[in-house]
């Protein structure tokens, strides 16, 4: 299979973990990253390659996904030291978390002084709907960058589109 694009996922453990090997199984190259080394090398063992750090991450891909398990993780994440902010040539990054609509508004308008839209992108289904490829998908964003990476959405679940401002589906996400 031809390889469609290289994709960075940050935050490869319970959730993160099989939408990678969902994106890996659809042609997708995954450079990935996680606190765990465990959880990086599960993913290497699906296929995908390593990086030694966020940072890493982001200056090698152009759309980097996260699943992160708190707001406090998002927020150092995306806007911390050697986050994503800081990437070369990241351009896109779809946020799969729960984190609230506050924090990602802030992440979302700071992200974008320095050209990087965030894509708002919650998952329900738990665990078991991340593995068979059947979440919920609550999207919210700008137009260009949904359409950049909506294919790779729709390879791990149902797309409900909410808005184009992010936030927005982190607010359908909590009313689901």
């Amino acid at each position: 299979m031809a390889i469609k694009s290289s994709v960075g996922f940050i935050g490869v453990g319970i959730m993160g973990n099989p939408i990678g090997r969902h994106l890996i199984a659809r042609g997708h190259e995954l450079v990935v990253y996680d606190r765990s080394e465990s959880a990086i090398q599960a993913m290497v063992a699906s296929g995908a390659t390593a990086a030694s750090s966020i940072q890493d991450v982001v200056d090698r891909v152009s759309v980097v996904f996260t699943s992160l398990p708190s707001p406090a993780v998002f927020n150092e994440v995306m806007l911390g030291k050697g986050g994503i902010r800081d990437g070369s040539l990241v351009k896109v990054v779809v946020d799969l978390s729960t984190v609230g609509s506050r924090a990602t508004k802030h992440a979302a308008a700071e992200l974008l002084l320095n050209g990087i839209d965030l894509v708002d992108a919650p998952v329900s289904g738990g665990a078991a709907g991340a593995k068979a490829g059947s979440l919920a998908v609550m999207v919210s964003g700008r137009e260009a960058a949904v359409t950049q990476v909506r294919e790779m959405l729709e390879t791990f679940g149902k797309i409900f589109m909410v808005g184009a401002e992010p936030g927005q589906a982190q607010l359908l996400k909590l009313l689901n």
